[in-house]
């Protein structure tokens, strides 16, 4: 088979709701593992009110956007000082569209993800972070809950996104998560080698892993582009996984 290849990309990872006029616009916050020791607090909460409440005006000079505080009782924490189980916990966070907030409902219950904002106090969450309903958090609840294993002490986790190729203009369209590839995560120094397989999301998950610097690379099909520039460097640490998103490109 032909050398084959993919085009790696790290995402920046994003600390804080852009200020974007007309749309929200912010990375993708990675997942759970890189997510967290980002976060000031990560818990399990039901929504018991909200109420919409003014702001200071922005000191850049900026249209000032009103805002929602969340009041969450907290069921489960994992993260943050005074996030207790039993306890309420206030979060703010914008009314969306452009100013990137969060679209709670009272009486639902969410895994959030909030940090403290940039000179201030209390605690901000949006769309631009891993908050979600709870019934979403699966896979998030199942590394929270299991993170402090010795088998999930390191790891490497990512995505794989594939892209058709027009035969005409040859440009290149997103079609969705690549499923069932194989990816190889190879520690550099003594070649240690550990595979996974990307799951009906086109993430795949390597834990059990030592820290260290990791190549990186999938196993495609050969009606993608050879593997030239198939591989990327991956610095494991202690409490932050490395992470990586692929772009599969086909031939042209």
């Amino acid at each position: 088979m032909a050398p084959l290849r993919v085009l790696l990309a790290l995402v920046a990872v994003a600390t804080w709701p852009a200020r974007a006029a007309t749309a929200c616009s912010c990375a993708d916050p990675g997942p759970p593992c890189r997510a967290l020791p980002r976060s000031d607090a990560v818990f399990v909460g039901k929504v018991a009110e909200i109420t919409e409440v003014d702001t200071d005006p922005p000191r850049d000079g900026s249209v000032r956007r009103p805002q929602r505080r969340v009041r969450l009782v907290v069921e489960e924490s994992f993260r943050g000082a005074g996030v207790e189980r039993g306890g309420a916990l206030e979060v703010t966070t914008g009314l969306g569209g452009g100013d990137c907030g969060y679209g709670f409902e009272a009486g639902q219950r969410y895994l959030v993800y909030a940090e403290h904002p940039t000179g201030g106090d209390g605690l901000y969450t949006g769309i631009c972070s891993r908050t979600r309903p709870l019934s979403d958090a699966a896979v998030d609840l199942d590394y929270l809950r299991t993170r402090t294993r010795p088998e999930r002490a390191a790891g490497i986790e990512g995505s794989i996104d594939e892209l058709a190729r027009d035969p005409e203009t040859k440009d290149t369209r997103w079609v969705g998560p690549m499923r069932g590839v194989t990816v190889v995560a190879e520690r550099q120094g003594d070649g240690r080698r550990w595979e996974a397989k990307t799951d009906e999301h086109g993430w795949f998950r390597i834990w059990g892993i030592t820290f260290g610097k990791y190549t990186v690379r999938v196993k495609l099909p050969d009606t993608f582009v050879p593997e030239a520039t198939t591989r990327d460097d991956v610095t494991v640490e202690s409490g932050v996984c490395g992470w990586v998103h692929m772009l599969a490109t086909p031939q042209p």
